[in-house]
């Protein structure tokens, strides 16, 4: 079902009222840098488990916590906790970092959609 065109015919006061609520936590999470954590936490956790989905390297479920948590660095990862070395799975899991910020990039609005951007990702 299509949204009418005129958007203003299902506004409501309870909409306004929520978005005001919104607006208001988004400035507090910004502020405080809850917001840019969280949203950190989230490419990390996404990272990892798009690697362990396709294969690229298995991980333990509690390193995996930690470096959600904690930030992604070789010294988190104890010796046999993943199948291949610390500092080479810390290089994909950046790589796939980087990826995930060129995405946030291009759905601000701060990158257009190109070819050159799809095979950077690519």
């Amino acid at each position: 079902m299509d949204l009418p065109s005129d958007i203003a015919a299902i506004e409501s006061g309870e909409l306004r009222e929520i978005e005001r609520a919104w607006t208001e936590q988004r400035a507090t999470m910004e502020k405080s840098g809850a917001r840019q954590r969280f949203i950190d936490r989230m490419v990390r956790s996404w990272c990892i488990e798009t690697g362990i989905i396709e294969r690229i390297f298995t991980l333990d479920r509690g390193v995996t916590q930690t470096l959600v948590e904690q930030g992604l660095h070789a010294a988190l990862i104890p010796h046999g906790k993943s199948d291949l070395p610390a500092e080479e799975l810390i290089a994909i899991l950046e790589d796939h970092k980087e990826a995930a910020d060129g995405l946030f990039t291009f759905v601000a609005g701060r990158r257009s959609l190109s070819k050159a951007y799809v095979l950077e990702l690519h």
